[in-house]
């Protein structure tokens, strides 16, 4: 051909970069997938025995969009930190060396691969800095919904409260519930409104409805 290696590109040359590391990216997984399994497995033991503790008391464990936001985040954080020290050690007792024997016998040496374990250390740790990352990204843009979750509570029980001031303050976001409704009294004629039709499904869609028994709601 007349494509010539060089710059960036070069390392396309020398060997199948994107098969080794998607290798990788797999013995990550796996690796993540055991610390996950552990993680929920310790953390339900631990909070059934909070449960059955005679001092529990449910107010005390927030339910709130942002409280469970931080839980499963740090939860996560912990989960790629043992991934990370995983991968630590398996550098210093000599891991990839069998795992590059492995990779050769499995392409029957078809394709070009890299032949110091070195180099698999190092890309093991670059793939994990950008799992790391990528996980860390995801968790700060769903922080995003779990503030406007939580405004959008927060408007509602103004709203239903009919809390004028703090409404005059701050009024209702007009992406949210400020859509339907920027008044109490707006509110309560769009909560009387999805009550009736709750009751009129519940009564028209149900089998007891055909007789003119079902139960209101």
């Amino acid at each position: 051909t007349n494509v010539v290696p060089h710059g960036v590109k070069w390392w396309r040359y020398r060997w199948e970069y994107s098969y080794v590391e998607s290798s990788i990216i797999c013995l990550l997984c796996l690796i993540a997938a055991f610390w996950q399994k552990s993680h929920d497995w310790f953390r339900a033991r631990l909070s059934g025995q909070i449960h059955d503790s005679p001092v529990f008391l449910a107010d005390h464990l927030p339910h709130i969009a942002l409280a469970t936001w931080t839980r499963y985040f740090w939860g996560e954080m912990l989960v790629l930190l043992l991934t990370l020290m995983t991968l630590w050690m398996f550098a210093r007792t000599g891991f990839f060396i069998p795992w590059m024997r492995f990779q050769f016998w499995l392409t029957a040496q078809q394709l070009n691969m890299p032949t110091d374990p070195v180099i698999y250390v190092n890309l093991s740790r670059d793939v994990a800095m950008q799992l790391i990352t990528s996980v860390m990204l995801f968790f700060f843009l769903t922080l995003k919904i779990c503030y406007r979750a939580m405004q959008n509570d927060r408007d509602c029980r103004c709203l239903e409260q009919s809390r004028r001031d703090e409404l005059a303050e701050h009024p209702v976001a007009a992406s949210m519930i400020g859509k339907f409704a920027e008044s109490p009294e707006e509110f309560a004629a769009l909560k009387k409104g999805w009550f009736e039709g709750v009751a009129y499904r519940s009564s028209s869609l149900t089998p007891r409805g055909a007789r003119g028994g079902a139960q209101m709601v």
